[in-house]
């Protein structure tokens, strides 16, 4: 996989280079959509890991390289995260977890038609922040707490990275949708026992400004 996304950052550094010598217009926009976000946790303990519905915002930058190849680079602000519960041995827990992350994406694309393309490409995420609504029960005493918005920043890498795969279709020249689901490839959670990857499909609009 590591192979794969070399290669794939190789072959969008020299189409971007090739591009810019070119007399390709290079096209702005700006973009926005739905994230449906989940992740892989593997922990000491059984967990239930179910999906967070988030957003997704900022722009991207698409260098045509020619009639079929392209690269684009993207800024965008994401809302992720997962629920987690927990109900082993009686004592139960139920969070869900909220995280904001800057994803830069490099996705090399090909036009299967006029209208519609195929992307893959690698991506990095920088974490800007971690939040977590919180429900503990413990039947033994009868007790339960309720807590809201804890940070969990320091429990989270400031970096990950993963693997990006969708298609897009364009309604005209300025406007087009695209779907996409990115795999977490490294370790997105620092807690000790723990393996979490994050997961994430994205449902976008995106405008082109030129």
């Amino acid at each position: 996989m590591k192979k794969t996304i070399l290669a794939v950052a190789f072959f969008a550094t020299y189409f971007i280079s090739n591009a810019q010598e070119s007399t390709s217009k290079i096209k702005f926009g700006a973009k926005a959509g739905l994230n449906i976000s989940s992740a892989s946790v593997k922990r000491a303990y059984n967990t239930d890991i179910s999906p967070l519905v988030g957003i997704h915002v900022g722009g991207f930058a698409n260098f045509k390289f020619n009639e079929k190849w392209a690269v684009q680079s993207e800024l965008l602000y994401s809302t992720q995260g997962f629920k987690e519960y927990d109900n082993d041995g009686g004592y139960i827990y139920d969070e869900k977890l909220k995280l904001t992350y800057i994803n830069l994406p490099l996705l090399l694309q090909y036009q299967l038609a006029s209208k519609f393309h195929v992307e893959a490409g690698p991506q990095v995420d920088f974490l800007l922040s971690g939040k977590a609504d919180a429900y503990y029960y413990d039947p033994m005493f009868n007790t339960s707490k309720t807590y809201s918005d804890i940070d969990v920043k320091k429990f989270y890498k400031s970096i990950s990275f993963g693997f990006s795969i969708g298609a897009g279709y364009a309604f005209t020249p300025r406007l087009s949708s695209s779907i996409r689901y990115n795999l977490g490839l490294s370790e997105a959670e620092d807690y000790p026992d723990t393996k979490t990857k994050n997961r994430n499909l994205q449902i976008s609009l995106s405008y082109s400004l030129n």
